[in-house]
């Protein structure tokens, strides 16, 4: 090998490595923000189970010590990350707006603002969460005998219409919220009978929970049809 040649191989070698470390360094720095900017998270809202989960709920005295456990059922969604690896922190569902069926037949909105829901279990674990992993979030509760269901959000205001009552069907409009990201609003229509049942089946006839499609753009019903895969998915692999 020539003097010349050699300098050059040294030269070569020595900034392959040179880009090789700055490489190293500006991934360590900036790898997330990298990741979330290329491929940043998709957030997903669904329905986890039409017929709910039964349970109970405490009932309370008139100075707030619980006395007792009444039969329930609890509704929740299911808040899935198409992009597991790549999360969203400081997560929380959010009930945006809320309309009620008029007179008239038609949904009127009652009421519009943004409320978190409670996730499941809230009480022991964080009200934000990083949503990598799918998480769920309490919908809404209906306990045997009380004559309406209540929706969880974490707090309710005297304004906000929490109550679903026997035949008066209200529409739900949701959305997952995060730093790195908010998943599409998810329209959820809640109607109910009046009627109690222990059984499951009869109980997704008399509490109704179904989806209520919005308007969409070609590109928003593309998204969707990712969304319904990455569900799916997450079901068929045991998911929440």
């Amino acid at each position: 090998m020539t003097p010349t040649q050699e300098f050059w191989w040294n030269w070569g070698v020595q900034a392959a490595v040179a880009v090789g470390t700055i490489g190293a360094v500006v991934i360590a720095l900036f790898g997330e923000a990298i990741r979330a900017r290329l491929f940043p998270p998709m957030l997903v809202l669904d329905v986890a189970r039409p017929e709910g989960l039964v349970g109970v709920v405490p009932t309370v005295d008139e100075h707030g010590h619980i006395k007792g456990l009444i039969p329930a059922r609890w509704y929740h969604l299911n808040v899935t990350n198409t992009r597991r690896w790549s999360p969203v922190r400081n997560a929380r569902v959010v009930v945006t707006r809320v309309d009620r069926r008029g007179p008239d037949g038609t949904f009127q909105q009652t009421w519009d603002g943004e409320l978190p829901l409670r996730w499941a279990n809230e009480e022991h674990t964080s009200k934000v969460r990083t949503i990598g992993a799918p998480a769920r979030a309490d919908l809404c509760a209906l306990a045997e005998g009380s004559g309406a269901a209540l929706i969880q959000v974490s707090v309710r205001p005297p304004e906000f219409p929490a109550v679903i009552e026997k035949d008066r069907p209200i529409l739900v409009y949701l959305q997952a919220r995060g730093d790195e990201g908010d998943s599409p609003v998810l329209a959820l229509q809640i109607a109910w009978d009046g009627q109690w049942h222990a059984g499951s089946q009869e109980m997704r006839r008399s509490f109704v929970i179904s989806r209520h499609e919005l308007p969409t753009s070609p590109g928003s019903k593309a998204l969707d049809v990712v969304a319904k895969v990455a569900i799916d998915a997450a079901r068929r692999g045991g998911g929440v």
